[in-house]
């Protein structure tokens, strides 16, 4: 069985006119715009094609697909500012600090044979009450619209999930159960360049709320949106992977781990 995300790479580039999905990562780039209604056929096209991919016997191998888990090793000289400020927040979660976060939550790990969707995770999962939140976490690195898209693949792997929960064997995961699920593109507002992104956000979030409308008969919703941190958290307080080591995997709550948990409480807008 192919990847569950096989071919979409083909549609997001034919609906964008661009030939290459790497293109994304250009801060100059100048795509075609979408109308409402092409955000709502590409929805549609690729939630179809990922079915396609899933075609035959849908079953998952993995007993960690849309699990909450809390992933928190990181090597101490690991010095990526995007790994650096996930494994903070998992590990203040773990010490009870940030309870209801968890992060790397495979998406498709074990529905098809590809190993390339064992590497295919959201980076953090809030989840309250009836309401969870896939978050795609961004610092210095991509672009907004790059987010978008790797997020919108996420959150409709979601949906698929969702409308096959019993064979796929999840009517034990709690994310199955939301009656509301945000994706989020979280990152510092200067990742958020003045440029197409907004109107894409817009675009999605409408044709998203649309398509699980639809799909689910109005028992559950979801919605897209860009996030920034607050203006004054500008720099990850940590330099490398030793540093959250030494202050995030600990029972009480140092000024460093209180700076991430505050930054992740005081998301606005972008």
């Amino acid at each position: 069985m192919p990847s569950l995300f096989a071919g979409t790479d083909r549609l997001i580039c034919r609906e964008l006119g661009i030939n290459d999905r790497r293109q994304l990562d250009d801060q100059m780039l100048r795509f075609k715009p979408l109308s409402e209604q092409s955000a709502s056929c590409l929805v549609n096209r690729l939630y179809n094609q990922m079915t396609s991919n899933a075609s035959g016997r849908i079953a998952a191998r993995s007993e960690q697909l849309w699990q909450c888990r809390r992933a928190t090793h990181i090597d101490d000289r690991n010095s990526s500012q995007e790994t650096l400020l996930e494994k903070a927040v998992a590990q203040l979660a773990d010490q009870g600090h940030m309870p209801q976060w968890f992060n790397q939550c495979p998406a498709a790990s074990g529905i098809s044979d590809s190993n390339s969707d064992r590497r295919r995770a959201v980076d953090l999962v809030h989840l309250s009450g009836e309401t969870a939140r896939l978050i795609e976490l961004k610092w210095a690195s991509n672009t907004p619209a790059h987010a978008l898209f790797q997020l919108l693949e996420y959150g409709l792997a979601y949906a698929f999930a969702r409308f096959h929960m019993t064979e796929l064997g999840l009517d034990d995961r709690p994310l199955m159960h939301a009656h509301h699920l945000g994706l989020e593109v979280v990152a510092p507002r200067a990742f958020f360049t003045p440029r197409s992104w907004p109107d894409l956000f817009a675009r999605f979030d409408k044709a998203l709320a649309g398509f699980v409308r639809t799909r689910s008969g109005n028992r559950w919703s979801m919605s897209l949106r860009a996030l920034s941190f607050p203006k004054d958290f500008n720099r990850v307080p940590f330099a490398v992977g030793r540093d959250v080591n030494a202050n995030c995997r600990t029972c009480t709550l140092t000024d460093e781990g209180r700076i991430i948990r505050d930054a992740f409480h005081g998301l606005a807008p972008a």
